[in-house]
Order: C-alpha cells, then sequence, then structure tokens
C-alpha cells in the first residue's frame, strides 16, 4: 500500500489466519501530511517502505521529527 495519508494509518497482511485473523499489521502516520511511496518484499518475507513525512511522524515504535518541511524514511518490517 502506497499513498497519501493525514494521521494514522494501518498497513498488514491481506492474508488471513484459519481463525480470520489478520497475519499481521503495523501503524505509522504523523502529524501533518505522510506519504507512502514505495513498499517493497525480500524472499524472507521482510517489507520495506519508503515515504515522505512532515512535522512528527510515528513509524512503528520510532519518533521521527522532520529537519526542516519535509523528510523521508526507510522502515523495515519483519512479519
Amino acid at each position: 500500500m502506497g499513498g497519501r495519508f493525514q494521521s494514522m494509518a494501518t498497513f498488514g497482511a491481506t492474508d488471513l489466519t484459519t481463525a480470520g485473523n489478520d497475519v499481521w499489521a503495523r501503524s505509522a502516520g504523523g502529524t501533518v501530511q505522510d506519504q507512502g511511496t514505495r513498499v517493497l518484499v525480500d524472499a524472507a518475507g521482510n517489507a520495506y517502505v519508503s515515504g515522505t513525512f512532515d512535522g512528527t511522524a510515528y513509524i512503528g515504535a520510532t519518533t521521527l521529527v522532520t529537519d526542516g518541511v519535509k523528510d523521508i524514511y526507510l522502515w523495515q518490517i519483519r512479519p
């Protein structure tokens, strides 16, 4: 999933367990405008999300603060 969003967005798997639960999901977002531009998955199943953010962004358990108007991020997500 990529695109523009404001506040929080949840990224996750489209696969469900036999009980109907998501396999995994992660949240990211911030105080102003955020944009996910690329999502890649490697052979081990790790997802890599890149994008831009303004202000403060909460990427997984990490808080990022811009050093100016807009900054970039690269987030590795292990399932």
